[in-house]
């Protein structure tokens, strides 16, 4: 049902969200179906922040609004590669999605999403971490083994003078399941619901529901009716023009997937031998190899007596602000400065802003057969790249602000800022240690790791590659004597086989397989070419 067209305009805001409300599609034709399930815990995603509502875990409302950010980042340029004014992408968005405007130009959304899941079992809760009375004192907190606490940090509580001043918070552990249901309005047009889907599966492969899904929590696992599992493989993510870097390590579990990402960037952060120094005492890191600690002491006058003499004298920069804000600045010796912290200043403005959302998503990655890989994306950094800082703090009367180029190293500082190994830009530095041992998908793929790693390989075998059409219809091929695999989501199976005899095509069926003397072409873990032996 569309809105009719008035010329009477809403009263209030209030108003006109109300007739939003009341405008969603009524007469739908079809719809699609989809079973969920988390892959990672979900953290937060209720009413009030980092909680999880037991009697409503998964909002329609949240996927929606997820559907739509990965719908905006995918059109943001037109079918001829050339970018889409900010005026029209808002048209084209509000004819699909909804918006408000006055009365001739409010628009209800063509898109209806719905969620249908159970409430929430105690058995599916757990505490993000524990506090601990040792020796009479209080300890902690002690992130629940097995999930990483570098992710979690904001949920974990904490302690002041010997009580616990936050409870720790909760978490929606893996495995839970729920239905998504996706209607269209009938005015909805092909290309229209084409482009929903595509932005369902790129919310299904990187995004994720509840709280800190770009740090990998809330990772979903969708399939549709069908039972094909919902991904999006990496050389679509080429041809964004993103950069995708996913781990060449054995496909595993998504939760040491999950760990394993976040653990490298922990590593590259604040790691013995790349963040910061060793220690030279036990439970006692060694300082800090990036240069904010040593530009903090130098803008607030403060300095422990140990730390008198900079590590990293390169000038008042801050390489991190790229991972994204704010960023807390907690010095533990005596005489150090206060806590200070750092704010994004969004181009255009004055005043500093509550937040930038970091452009690296760092999550598990899903094979074509459900397995799962470490992966990091990288989205769009032109707002960062544009943005200035402001570093805020008890030190003075007024924030210290920093114009847009005035926080990066300059060239002449990136050699000595260790971890950036010779990179201006710290999440590229981040991406090529990632990589190692990765395989890297996207435009700049070059600079971040070994060409070849990037080029089509061949693999073959005397005893010849073993092809698997699983149950879920995707592909699998392993060498027997490497033991190495590779995959092929299922609407890509029936074109890679089509060049294989009838005896072949036989045995390909789903949920059986067989030793196929053929050669096979793949990016990473992905088959792109299956070729039978004469």
């Amino acid at each position: 049902m569309a809105l009719r067209k008035t010329h009477a305009v809403p009263a209030t805001p209030e108003h006109a969200l109300e007739l939003l409300a009341r405008a969603q599609p009524q007469e739908t034709a079809g719809a699609w179906h989809y079973d969920c399930t988390l892959a990672t815990p979900m953290y937060g995603g209720g009413v009030e922040a980092g909680d999880v509502d037991c009697a409503m875990p998964i909002r329609a409302t949240a996927i929606r609004g997820q559907l739509r950010h990965w719908w905006r980042l995918l059109h943001g340029k037109d079918e001829h590669g050339k970018a889409r004014s900010p005026q029209k992408l808002f048209e084209i968005e509000r004819d699909l999605w909804g918006g408000l405007g006055d009365a001739q130009t409010l628009a209800a959304s063509k898109v209806l999403v719905e969620v249908k899941a159970s409430q929430v079992p105690d058995n599916k809760l757990q505490a993000i971490a524990r506090f601990e009375q040792r020796d009479g004192k209080l300890k902690g907190p002690f992130v629940a083994t097995g999930l990483p606490a570098y992710a979690l940090f904001p949920g974990q509580g904490r302690s002041e003078k010997g009580e616990v001043a936050e409870q720790p918070g909760k978490l929606l552990m893996d495995d839970f399941r729920f239905q998504l249901v996706v209607r269209f309005d009938r005015k909805a047009s092909e290309e229209q619901r084409q482009q929903v889907e595509q932005a369902l599966r790129w919310w299904a492969t990187f995004g994720g529901v509840g709280a800190r899904t770009r740090r990998g929590c809330g990772a979903v696992m969708v399939t549709d009716a069908k039972r094909r599992l919902i991904r999006v493989a990496e050389n679509e993510v080429a041809k964004h023009g993103l950069k995708l870097v996913v781990r060449a390590d054995a496909p595993g579990d998504a939760i040491k997937a999950w760990n394993q990402a976040i653990d490298k960037l922990k590593k590259f952060r604040q790691g013995e031998n790349s963040g910061r120094n060793q220690g030279t005492e036990k439970n006692r890191p060694g300082r800090s190899r990036w240069p904010e600690p040593d530009a903090i002491r130098r803008i607030t006058s403060a300095s422990a007596p140990a730390h008198a003499n900079p590590v990293c004298d390169v000038g008042d920069v801050f390489p991190r602000a790229m991972f994204g804000l704010p960023i807390i600045f907690h010095f533990k010796d005596k005489n150090d400065p206060q806590d200070t912290t750092l704010k994004p200043v969004p181009d255009g403005q004055t005043e500093s802003a509550e937040r930038m959302a970091s452009p690296l998503i760092l999550r598990p990655y899903p094979t074509a057969d459900g397995h799962w890989q470490a992966a990091a994306l990288l989205l769009d950094t032109r707002h960062a790249d544009a943005m200035g800082l402001s570093l805020e703090g008890p030190f003075r009367a007024s924030p210290r602000k920093m114009a847009r180029d005035a926080w990066k190293p300059k060239a002449d500082a990136v050699a000595k800022i260790r971890p950036l190994d010779g990179k201006a830009d710290a999440i590229d530095a981040f991406l090529a240690f990632f990589a190692a041992d990765g395989v890297v998908a996207g435009q700049q793929a070059a600079a971040l790791a070994p060409a070849a790693s990037t080029r089509p390989k061949v693999a073959t075998g005397v005893a010849g590659v073993k092809l698997t059409v699983q149950g879920n219809g995707a592909l699998k091929a392993v060498h027997p004597k490497s033991n190495g695999s590779w995959n092929a989501l299922a609407d890509k199976v029936d074109a890679l086989l089509a060049g294989l005899t009838g005896p072949h095509r036989q045995r390909l069926k789903p949920g059986s397989g067989g030793f196929v003397m053929c050669d096979i072409e793949v990016v990473g873990s992905e088959i792109i070419a299956v070729r039978e032996r004469a």
